[in-house]
């Protein structure tokens, strides 16, 4: 079998071609018969009209000659001559003789009749123009000649010169009684009238003729073209066809001559023009002894039809056999072509049914209704340690532990004859599995039936439940690390506020009163347990990561020696700290105070690990990641992290404890030397830099913790040693809000104690009053979560739409993170979450946040003229004058370290944002310019990126780019967002719900 399409269409073309060579040979074949017998019909057609002829003629003369021997004619024609000798009149003799001949051509159809003697005189005749006789005399002396020799003979054809018409003329000699010869009967004879009904019958096919024509060619008797004959202006209109009309001859013969055979028939088939110049075909019978000629034709489309109709019945038949060939050729393909499709698809599912049951992560396995097993997929020899070869034909109780393995079998026959599912058809349990190294391991299996060859087949889908219960584990420690992590936001803010008070009674304390000896030593330890109380507190939440920890980039090694004189102040004695730190800068991106209580964290748990003394080594090395492992090397362009390795020579970590260390409250310590928090915070602190932690240890041999960071872009870094610096007071007025009032009040007596004037407020209600009434207020601080109306946000969202030009700070026992569900649809308090002193805090803390607040300088004075009347844009505005004003303040206070690009980045993030959140405002208000408003605010995006690009290294640079960022951000509020006003006012509060929504969609993003 051919097995390319075009190969059988190239067999069908072949195919056709050889029945078109069957088809032309039959064709030929029919053709030649059919000739054959048109060339009979035609001879036989020829040889009837001759015979017909023949027998018309020799009837003729029958006739004639018949009439010359009737007695009364003898004895006229006696008395005549009898008359003419005696030189008497023979008138009434010649009178009772017309009238005997003229009954005699009346009831024969004859034209004239002549009665002469031998010498040529007439004694009768109808005809009183004798010219014609005459002419036979004259030209046709032969005639005569025969007729006196006592033989009845027709004439060719005689044509008369007066009358231009031609007769034939049959006669006969006339005898009398003795035998002697007394004279000639001549009549004439039209061959048209003579031979009409044998030429008009003679015929083949509905377009055939048969006619005659004289020795000389010319035509003898009636055409059917007479109608094509006086079109062609041959005959008059009303006039027949004559016998003067020539005909070639030669056209009839064979090769264009006669043959001088007595009736000899010859048949042209090859087709000619007639004398009508119609295309003909037919055929000529000849003989010399006749006077004429009979010819018969047919008009060769006539003659030719049958074989042309079988011809086009030939092609079409042909035509219709070669398309119907290659359609069933082409609907054969498609099949063909359908089946190998299905075929593939049927080995592709195949395929992919073996390659799923092989790969799948499941191990599947297939036994007989015996529990043999016939199938054991790849994923199944993993699992259980086999491989294929080793169990298919075994029962399958050999993968499972006992008891489970003894009872197998009783599984399968209870489920058999009960049809009681436990484990078939069900949805599958967890059980045990047995590998084959004999261990037992966790699995949840589930089993189905099926039915092949009428046989039941059982299949296994069986996974290994070793990762999913490390994995439950995991999700059981995530889901304690959260409860703990709401623990610790839910006290954090009442627990900061206690040691706030504590903290700050304290330190009062130890201002106002001059404390010596003993008492000072209380205080102090006094006040070292509450340092430890909040550095407890921000472990609790640097390990919930519910704050915002900001970062910046650090080189190692100052980091490390940072807090190189607090990790010494932390380990006994007896431990010698050994640093070995590279010689080469690394930077690294990171949260500088918790990579400094890390670092501590590690060093305090080494030193508890070695009460007798030991030795602890800080390292640091660049290394690279190779095949997803991190390499050590030296410090070149392959390198994209830093190692900061802390090893000690204590006693140890087990390694069944070893995967527990991060865990949040475990310890391996006494109860009352340990919180457990520690190495969490470690982990937190390193995953949140984008980091990676190792640790290994063995029991006797120490421990080695290793710190992977990602080298981050070398930039200005940040001072890693802090001055104490001594703070600035003022004579600024301060609004207080702060529900602890005693936490209130420390605060009031140390701002107070340096120059300020307070005023406090317990709630936001109250704030705001004072608000009202006192216009000179210069700052508020306000704590963020309050009893009341008003949080911490909503109070300074109100307040400095009171005051357009109001300084506000916030703080916190919480964080940003944790109150972002109090900022509600406002981008202003989203805003001041970057500017929160977290509590508790001390005298200078308290003193440098304030002073930092009150120094911010003003570039752009908020007015009413700025406000638009929607109340979420005004603020959204306001949010990017600050950011300018912060721009403003950084560079009046040092234009050389002004990081340009980090505000201009900010205001850029703030902006878009804000543009965005414009545009839903358009969107709900159906602002009828919203299209056109929102190309402009494309062209805003692009002349802030356009800034973006610049450089601004002098100071002239910068304050012209404070102005441009001045005119773009008061030309947008003037010119686009107040046209905006009236429409959005009909739906304030469809607007407020979207973009509350829409803000906190982008919070959680």
């Amino acid at each position: 079998m051919l097995k390319k399409p075009r190969n059988r269409y190239i067999l069908g073309l072949l195919t056709c071609l050889l029945t078109a060579i069957v088809i032309l040979f039959i064709e030929q074949d029919i053709e030649r018969k059919f000739l054959d017998q048109l060339s009979t019909n035609l001879a036989s057609q020829l040889k009837t009209a001759d015979v017909t002829t023949d027998f018309v003629t020799d009837k003729n003369r029958r006739t004639i000659k018949s009439e010359a021997q009737q007695p009364y004619i003898i004895k006229q024609l006696e008395q005549i001559l009898e008359l003419q000798r005696q030189n008497k009149s023979f008138a009434s003799n010649s009178i009772q003789l017309d009238k005997a001949l003229n009954n005699f051509i009346s009831v024969h159809q004859y034209r004239n009749y002549y009665v002469i003697t031998p010498q040529n005189l007439i004694l009768a005749s109808s005809d009183s123009n004798l010219n014609s006789l005459e002419h036979l005399n004259t030209n046709h002396a032969y005639f005569l000649n025969l007729i006196w020799k006592s033989e009845t003979v027709i004439s060719f054809p005689i044509k008369n010169p007066d009358t231009n018409e031609s007769k034939v003329y049959l006669g006969t000699a006339i005898s009398d009684v003795d035998g002697q010869l007394i004279g000639a009967l001549i009549v004439s004879t039209s061959i048209q009238e003579q031979f009409k009904t044998i030429f008009n019958s003679a015929k083949v096919g509905i377009t055939g003729e048969t006619y005659a024509i004289s020795r000389n060619g010319l035509l003898l008797t009636a055409s059917r073209y007479n109608p094509v004959l006086r079109e062609r202006g041959l005959i008059g209109e009303h006039e027949n066809a004559k016998l003067n009309l020539n005909v070639d001859i030669s056209m009839l013969t064979v090769n264009g001559q006669l043959v001088d055979e007595e009736n000899s028939i010859y048949v042209n088939l090859l087709g000619y023009p007639n004398y009508a110049q119609i295309d003909v075909v037919g055929a000529i019978i000849y003989n010399p002894s006749k006077p004429h000629f009979i010819i018969t034709e047919l008009k060769r489309e006539d003659a030719f039809s049958p074989i042309i109709n079988i011809r086009q019945v030939s092609i079409i038949s042909f035509l219709f056999y070669c398309c119907f060939l290659l359609y069933m050729i082409y609907l054969f393909n498609q099949y063909k072509s359908n089946l190998d499709q299905q075929k593939n698809q049927l080995e592709t599912s195949k395929l992919r049914l073996r390659l799923a049951f092989e790969n799948i992560p499941s191990g599947n396995i297939i036994s007989d209704w015996n529990g043999n097993i016939e199938e054991f997929s790849k994923s199944a020899e993993s699992i259980f340690g086999y491989t294929s070869e080793e169990v298919i034909g075994k029962n399958i109780s050999l993968l499972m532990p006992k008891p489970h393995q003894t009872k197998h079998d009783g599984y399968l026959k209870k489920y058999l004859h009960t049809g009681n599912e436990k484990i078939i058809g069900s949805g599958g349990q967890d059980t045990n599995g047995l590998h084959k190294d004999g261990h037992i391991f966790p699995i949840h299996i589930c089993i189905g039936t099926m039915v092949t060859d009428n046989e039941l087949h059982f299949i296994a889908s069986i996974t290994d439940q070793t990762i999913q219960s490390k994995i439950k584990k995991q999700l059981y420690n995530f889901q304690k690390m959260k409860a703990i992590g709401q623990l610790a936001g839910g006290i954090a803010h009442d627990f900061n506020n206690l040691l706030g008070i504590a903290m700050g009674n304290l330190q009062l304390l130890e201002r106002t009163t001059k404390l010596e000896g003993k008492s000072k030593n209380k205080v102090d330890t006094a006040l070292q347990a509450l340092d430890r109380g909040a550095t407890l507190t921000r472990q609790l939440l640097n390990f919930t990561r519910a704050d915002d920890t900001t970062t910046s980039v650090i080189d190692i090694r100052d980091g490390i020696l940072g807090v190189q004189n607090l990790i010494e102040q932390t380990v006994s004695k007896k431990v010698i700290i050994e640093y070995n730190l590279t010689s080469a800068p690394g930077y690294i991106d990171v949260n500088y105070g918790d990579f400094g209580d890390a670092l501590i964290n590690l060093t305090s748990n080494s030193n508890d690990s070695m009460p007798m003394g030991g030795s602890i080594k800080i390292e640091t090395c660049f290394c690279y990641r190779k095949d997803n492992q991190l390499i050590t090397g030296e410090a070149d362009s392959l390198n994209n992290y830093i190692q900061l390795t802390v090893s000690d020579t204590g006693e140890g970590i087990s390694l069944d404890k070893l995967d527990n260390i991060f865990e949040p409250f475990y310890t391996t310590k006494e109860r009352d030397k340990g919180t457990g928090l520690g190495l969490a915070m470690v982990y937190n602190f390193i995953k949140h830099s984008q980091g990676e932690i190792e640790v290994s240890s063995e029991l006797g041999s120490g421990t080695v913790f290793k710190l992977f960071f990602p080298i981050a872009e070398e930039t200005e870094c940040e001072s890693t040693t802090i001055e104490r610096m001594e703070t600035k007071g003022g004579d600024e007025t301060i609004l207080l809000v702060d529900d602890e009032e005693d936490l209130l009040t420390i605060a009031k007596y140390n701002l107070e104690d340096v120059g300020y004037r307070v005023i406090c407020a317990t709630t936001g209600d109250e704030a705001l009053k004072i608000i009202k009434q006192n216009q000179h207020i210069d700052l508020v601080l306000t704590d963020i979560i309050m009893p009341g109306q008003f949080n911490g946000f909503e109070l300074a969202v109100e307040a400095m739409s009171l005051s357009n030009n109001l300084k506000i700070a916030l703080t916190s026992g919480f964080t940003a993170k944790a109150s972002e569900k109090l900022i509600n649809a406002n981008l202003l308090a989203q805003y001041m979450t970057h500017n929160i002193l977290p509590k508790p805090y001390n005298q200078h803390e308290l003193l440098t946040f304030v002073r930092d607040n009150l120094n911010q300088k003003i570039y752009i004075q908020w007015q009413d003229d700025y406000k638009s009347g929607i109340v979420p844009l005004d603020t959204d505005h306001l949010v990017q004058s600050m950011i300018i004003n912060r721009f403003y303040t950084a560079i009046m206070d040092d234009s050389n370290n002004v990081d340009v690009k980090h505000y201009l980045s900010e205001l850029i993030e703030y902006s878009n944002l804000h543009l965005k959140r414009e545009e839903l405002i358009l969107l709900i208000c159906d602002y009828p310019d919203r299209e056109e408003h929102c190309k402009l605010h494309i062209k805003k995006k692009n002349e802030l990126s356009q800034l973006l690009q610049g450089q601004y290294s002098t100071q002239e640079s910068k304050v012209e780019l404070l102005k441009t960022l001045k005119s773009w951000l008061l030309n947008h509020i003037a010119h686009e967002d107040k046209q905006i006003a009236v429409y959005a006012a009909q739906h304030a509060d469809e607007i407020y719900e979207a973009l509350k929504k829409d803000l906190e969609t982008s919070l959680l993003s």
